[in-house]
């Protein structure tokens, strides 16, 4: 289950910056 919190924390960043800004370099705007 250690291999899964960095990709949870990875999407967690990921949708935090989508949220914020929307900036395409954080992970291709995610759902959008």
């Amino acid at each position: 289950w250690k291999y899964l919190l960095p990709i949870v924390v990875i999407v967690v960043l990921q949708s935090a910056f989508t949220n914020e800004g929307g900036a395409p370099a954080a992970g291709g705007g995610g759902g959008t």
